[in-house]
């Protein structure tokens, strides 16, 4: 079976190391935009916080250390699907070359985007939305600036001593 996972950070990377328990005979192909195929997403406030002083230590996996511990073919970045035809181009993060995947099942992973709403100041450059860990790789470059951060477990940030205001529209009244 041949199975193509698009998005490999949270669900994408659980469903393709699940995978070959299920079925060993499996073909894996997981299909991640950035470079950073798994990372530990919890780790990411201590990381801007100094406690985890390096990026490598977030980073899980990678798309050659991938195809070396479950034997996938990790790749970076999906570039046109044929559903009929059951295919996908992919863009190799190694060698830049794009080819097609063939696909018996896809399971698609694609990951979110924070919600920026039309109010006055979100595109100041103080405002930071960490997805992933080049979003980090911005705000700890960031320090000399008093940055808002629009996600409320980036709350490690203090030991930077730095001003923070943290918003988040996920606060709901308690029962």
């Amino acid at each position: 079976m041949k199975l193509l996972v698009i998005g490999g950070v949270a669900a994408g990377a659980f469903c393709a190391a699940r995978t070959p328990r299920l079925c060993e005979a499996a073909e894996i192909a997981v299909v991640e935009r950035g470079f950073d195929v798994s990372f530990a997403n919890c780790g990411l406030p201590y990381h801007v916080g100094g406690e985890m002083p390096t990026r490598e230590v977030l980073a899980v996996d990678t798309p050659i250390s991938l195809k070396g511990l479950l034997k996938l073919d990790g790749r970076t970045h999906a570039l046109r699907s044929e559903r009929e035809s059951k295919r996908v181009e992919v863009r190799n993060a190694v060698s830049g070359t794009s080819e097609w995947f063939s696909y018996y099942k896809v399971m698609r992973s694609p990951g979110a985007s924070t919600l920026r709403l039309p109010i006055f100041g979100i595109d100041d450059a103080r405002i930071f939305a960490p997805r992933s860990l080049d979003d980090i790789k911005r705000i700890v470059a960031a320090t000399e600036v008093e940055p808002l951060i629009r996600e409320s477990r980036i709350h490690a940030r203090h030991t930077r001593r730095c001003k923070v205001t943290i918003d988040s529209l996920s606060h709901r009244p308690s029962r």
